[in-house]
């Protein structure tokens, strides 16, 4: 799942599990999601890596899970979206 972060990319990695992430229903079932967890991950962005913490949500009604990525992190791609432009 992919969520517009109002953050630049610094601000996103310094703030951590703080950051204020939304918690959208699930896009399998529309249940409700509850953080499960997380994990860092890397970005590259204007040439240098920046490591950022990617939170895992869970949807109990049908127990699947979810990764919240910032818009900055595209799915797959290590690239922060600033830099491919």
């Amino acid at each position: 799942m992919v969520w517009p972060c109002p953050l630049p990319v610094d601000a996103y990695a310094q703030a951590g599990r703080l950051a204020g992430f939304p918690r959208p229903d699930c896009p399998s079932c529309a249940g409700p999601l509850v953080f499960w967890s997380g994990y860092r991950r890397y970005v590259r962005e204007a040439g240098r890596c920046v490591r950022v913490f990617i939170p895992g949500l869970r949807c109990g009604p049908c127990r699947v899970t979810h990764a919240l990525l910032p818009a900055f992190a595209l799915a797959c791609v290590t690239n922060a979206e600033r830099s491919l432009m």
